[in-house]
């Protein structure tokens, strides 16, 4: 976690420099795939360093917010892909406080997790957008509909990002997809699940 947040901060120093603008809009995306290493890291974690990690997820947060922000003021405008990215931060935000242990009630979570779904689509029709992000935030999705207790919804999310995970060779969501267990993270649910 600390290796890639120190990456982080270097990436954003020396693009801000080479650009001469630290609030660069590509800082949304590194960001947000931050807050998603820190959320997958503090559900592991000790109570002082889920701490830690809630403290610098909100900067992240807090920063993403002020690159919109500048973004608005210059009339720079946010098209698609920024605008999924913005909705994967929320969605990754909610993701580590719930994750820490903080009280974040489910259907929250669901509907962030839905929209930055929907948002890599780009509202294009269906197989269409950024396919890997649409099957990670799937995946993610799932996890938040199994918690919120509907567990066929957590397997058509599933299933969903399983159709797509493995033609783009995206291990990462289908690690995730076997972390849901039995009821998301497999096709059939049961004593003899895969």
């Amino acid at each position: 976690v600390e290796q890639a947040l120190r990456c982080l901060d270097d990436v954003v120093v020396a693009v801000g420099q080479i650009w001469r603008n630290e609030w660069f809009m590509a800082r949304i995306r590194l960001h947000t795939l931050a807050l998603g290493v820190l959320t997958d890291a503090a559900e592991q974690a000790s109570a002082a360093d889920r701490a830690g990690y809630l403290e610098r997820g909100a900067k992240l947060h807090a920063d993403t917010a002020r690159v919109v922000k500048r973004s608005q003021k210059n009339n720079t405008g946010m098209g698609p892909e920024g605008t999924a990215w913005l909705a994967r931060d929320e969605a990754e935000w909610l993701r580590l406080r719930w994750r820490a242990g903080e009280e974040v009630e489910p259907e929250e979570l669901v509907a962030a997790w839905q929209a930055a779904t929907d948002a890599f689509g780009y509202g294009q029709a269906e197989g269409a957008g950024h396919l890997f992000e649409q099957a990670r935030s799937r995946a993610r999705l799932a996890a938040a509909v199994q918690a919120a207790a509907d567990q066929p919804g957590a397997q058509r999310e599933a299933d969903a990002a399983r159709e797509v995970a493995p033609r783009l060779g995206a291990e990462p969501p289908l690690a995730e997809l076997r972390r849901l267990g039995p009821g998301g993270g497999s096709r059939r649910a049961g004593p003899d699940a895969e």
